[in-house]
């Protein structure tokens, strides 16, 4: 969890972002 929080943000935001274009990629 530490590990996380200390992550910088470019990661915390590529996250999200490759989980909704993996979800919208099937979907479409």
């Amino acid at each position: 969890a530490d590990e996380r929080l200390l992550m910088p943000p470019k990661s915390t935001f590529f996250t999200p972002k490759l989980r909704t274009g993996l979800v919208l990629r099937p979907l479409s």
